[in-house]
């Protein structure tokens, strides 16, 4: 699969507008999976991991992000609905640690947004 920072541009995009998918598909890649199974018990490590999206929501911020790493090429897309704030990062170098980047980004634009 290949992606730009357009396409990404464009997907983030599609979350408000569902021109892609439809309301249904994006409001299921949003919503956290539960934290109990059909049988009442729970999940064991939940996450508030979403069909294909981590989704942190707190005080400050509400994002939705996913990243992925393949044959060298390492990507981050974040998109904090609260704050209007998307991040994305592509690399072609597998090194690169990419969380490092993004946490540095957050604290930068959580400085200047408040």
């Amino acid at each position: 699969m290949l992606s730009t920072v357009n396409d990404l541009l464009k997907w983030r995009h599609n979350f408000k507008t569902c021109q892609i998918g439809g309301k249904v598909l994006i409001n299921k890649m949003i919503t956290v999976l539960p934290k109990y199974h059909i049988n009442h018990l729970s999940v064991i490590n939940h996450e508030s991991y979403a069909y294909g999206l981590l989704h942190v929501e707190n005080e400050y911020e509400n994002i939705l992000e996913h990243s992925g790493e393949w044959l060298g090429f390492v990507s981050y897309f974040l998109r904090d609905i609260k704050n209007s704030f998307t991040l994305i990062v592509l690399s072609n170098n597998e090194d690169l640690n990419v969380h490092q980047i993004v946490s540095q980004m957050r604290e930068k634009a959580r400085i200047i947004m408040t």
